[in-house]
This record gives C-alpha cells, structure tokens and sequence, in this order.
C-alpha cells in the first residue's frame, strides 16, 4: 500500500520580473518553498495534475484526460524552459492506466516520442525536481477541448489516483501529487488580461481549509465567468485535493500579476 506523503497547488507561468519585481520574487521564493517541502517529504515518485497547452494536444485529437507512460520526459522548451529531460517512471503510469479503466476512466497514453511537457509541467518541476532524479508522473486534462472534464469528474479522477495508490502500489510507496494552474486568467477571449483577486483568494481559502468538495457544484462556464478560461486549470487543483480529502492546508503565496495576466497562487496541504 502507497501513501500520498505531500500535495500542493499551484501556478504554473513565470515570465518577466520587469515593473512587477516584487511580486515576481514572492512568486519565485512561493514556487522555491513548495518545492522544498515536496523535496523534504521524500517522495518515491511525483504526480503532477496540470494542463497542455497545445504544444501537444491539437485540435485534430482532443483527449479529455491523458497520461504520459516515458521512461523519461524532455521539456518542450517553452518560456525558455531549459531542455534538459527528467525521469518518468512507466511502470506506474501504464498500471495507473489500467486502473482507472476498471474505475470507469478511459485515459489517453502518451508515448515519450509523442509527448514533450510545456511549461504547464515544467514550471513546477523546476522547483521541485531541479535535478530531474525523482521518476515523474504526468497527468493532463484538456482545459482546450469542448466540452472540458468537469469539475465533478477531475474530483473523480483524484479519487481513482487515491485509491490506486493506497490499494494497488507497493507497500511503503511514498509519493507528492501537485495540481498545477490557475488561478484566475483571462486570455484571448473577452476580458483578457483581467484578474478576479477576489475569487482567487476564495479559491486558496477553500482548499486551506480543506473544503474543495464543494466547489464541485460549479460547472466549466460557472469558473470561466468568474475566473476567465485559464481560471478552469483550478481543475487540475481538484483532482490534488481528491488524493487527500478533507486535508486543510495554508496559503503560500498570492500574487495577482496584470502583466502576467494571472492571479499567482500555491497552498501546501497538511498531509
């Protein structure tokens, strides 16, 4: 039986510090801390929930929900992410995929020939696998197709990640689970370039206090409306939470960055 020993969420852009320097090092030294306490934590694998940005998944095959099975990963290379490759770790991606068929999930295999992660992965990993040494595990949903997964069933999908840690992986098996996205952003629809501070700060508050749950009342237009088509990558937020339900946790970091187009946030569960 495997354990989730630590889970986060967070952003997953960083651009320029120009004009925003302070907030940008807030941001960096939020990502740098996150990534500490998942190093500390001394998981066996990592799992990281977040979304493609369509470096990969294109208009001409939308996957609602996929799983990258390489023995390694090299980064796209996106918002000059260094292309340097880090471990997978297939054999818990391929049995993770049979599982959750059984569960009622039929996830999308992505071969590493076929599948190089955007900074939507990359970002975080920087901080918590700079060394690229622990075996990473990387799950997408497609926050780009219609319709995209539910919040309903991204909890869902946590719930099967769960189980399938604590009931099918080896015993003693330690792993961190990161959701990753958000929060709020507009871009390229109407609105672009606004941020919903306050909704962000709800968005944090609810999963520090280990109320995730209900936010699955919402539907994909609900979020959209109230924090912009990059806000639905709180999804990704969800399927984390589902892998430690009802665990409180704290904020990180808050900072809502206009030239970045997005409200910035990270909160560490108490696993």
């Amino acid at each position: 039986m495997g354990k989730v020993v630590s889970a986060f969420a967070q952003s997953h852009v960083m651009f320029n510090d120009k004009g925003v320097e302070e907030q940008a090092a807030n941001v960096f030294n939020g990502f740098k801390e996150i990534g500490e306490k998942l190093r500390q934590s001394k998981p066996d694998v990592i799992v990281i929930i977040s979304s493609d940005h369509m470096f990969n998944m294109m208009s001409d095959v939308q996957a609602p929900i996929s799983v990258a099975v390489g023995d390694t990963h090299l980064p796209f290379g996106d918002l000059a992410i260094p292309v340097e490759p880090f471990k997978g770790q297939r054999e818990f991606a391929e049995a993770f995929v049979r599982f959750a068929a059984e569960e009622g999930f039929d996830l999308t295999k992505y071969e590493e020939e076929d599948y190089r992660p955007d900074h939507g992965v990359c970002i975080p990993t920087m901080f918590c696998n700079p060394l690229g040494d622990i075996p990473t595990v990387i799950i997408n949903l497609n926050i780009n197709m219609d319709p995209i997964p539910s919040p309903q069933r991204s909890y869902a999908l946590g719930e099967v990640l769960r189980k399938y840690i604590t009931e099918a992986r080896p015993e003693g098996e330690r792993i961190a689970v990161i959701g990753a996205g958000g929060i709020s952003h507009w871009l390229m629809i109407e609105g672009d370039g606004q941020i919903n501070e306050e909704w962000d700060e709800e968005i944090i508050q609810t999963f520090a206090q280990g109320k995730a749950d209900t936010l699955l009342d919402l539907t994909v237009n609900d979020i959209i409306k109230i924090g912009g088509n990059g806000g639905v990558e709180i999804i990704s937020w969800l399927a984390m939470a589902a892998t430690v339900p009802g665990a409180k946790g704290r904020k990180v970091f808050y900072e809502p960055i206009y030239p970045w187009k997005t409200g910035m946030g990270g909160v560490e569960m108490t696993v």
